[in-house]
């Protein structure tokens, strides 16, 4: 199968063009830089070369996501939109984009954008399924380095998450693709749901593990609309359970190894 993926240079991204090439598809990544493999060159902010790097695939995997404030209405909206409407110009015949859990309901502006973007994929008419995944090991791996860089680690009481790594993520993205075009919603978070303290424990047990230090977790009580939202459980989608990794496994694995921070700020 030709496949363009659009943010193949990523966490999840770099996993899912892995898996695909691995099993003999033609993979194109869209890029702006030089030198990355099978890169062919596209803009989502601006929309040059879009046109010309859908044609001839038979799906777009639209995995790119804007890394600050500024950009998440350039890129994850406007840009989907972009890349979505010249998918449906060159007759693609899957448009894979990949959300998050919650985003329709959870009020942060950067769910907002995606919860928009989605609605930019819909309205292109391409064939097309939306994947929400449950944040990525990764993800809270490197919040919790911040988070614990004191003795003591304040989390959100009452947030749960239900993560998984990007490995399986992968998985996943392939598995979707290969479904075809549902015209629907689909969601897929880790194997178990873990409060914010649990997460961190988990974390901190591991770290001591491995030579580092220990710590102390506290729960904090949050206001506002956002913290009420996590404590409702949009994030978590129980029924959409996928195997993988456990969280503290696959960090107790990521400290026995050494392995840095994949998210760094």
């Amino acid at each position: 199968m030709r496949i363009l993926v659009a943010g193949g240079t990523g966490v999840l991204g770099t996993r899912v063009v892995e898996l695909l090439r691995a099993r003999g598809d033609e993979v194109s990544v869209l890029t702006r830089r030089e030198g990355v493999a099978g890169g062919v060159s596209g803009d989502l902010a601006t929309g040059a070369g879009l046109d010309a790097a859908c044609v001839g695939a038979e799906a777009v995997i639209h995995l790119a996501t804007a890394t600050t404030p500024a950009g998440w209405r350039e890129v994850d909206v406007d840009g989907t939109r972009r890349l979505a409407e010249a998918a449906t110009r060159q007759h693609v015949a899957h448009f894979l984009y990949i959300s998050i859990l919650g985003v329709d309901r959870i009020p942060f502006a950067y769910y907002r954008a995606k919860a928009e973007g989605e609605q930019e994929v819909l309205r292109a008419g391409v064939p097309w399924t939306v994947l929400r995944l449950g944040q990525f090991h990764e993800l809270l791996d490197s919040l919790l380095r911040v988070v614990a860089a004191v003795p003591v680690a304040f989390v959100p009481r009452g947030l749960a998450v239900q993560p998984l790594a990007a490995a399986d993520a992968a998985r996943v993205v392939v598995d979707t693709l290969d479904a075809g075009p549902r015209g629907r919603f689909v969601g897929a978070g880790g194997p178990q749901i873990l409060t914010a303290k649990d997460a961190a424990e988990q974390w901190l047990a591991a770290r001591r593990a491995a030579g580092g230090r220990g710590g102390a977790v506290v729960e904090l009580p949050l206001p506002g609309a956002l913290m009420r939202a996590f404590r409702a459980g949009h994030n978590l989608m129980p029924a959409s359970m996928q195997p993988g990794t456990a969280f503290g496994d696959w960090a107790r694995e990521r400290f026995a190894a050494g392995t840095g921070p994949a998210y760094r700020r």
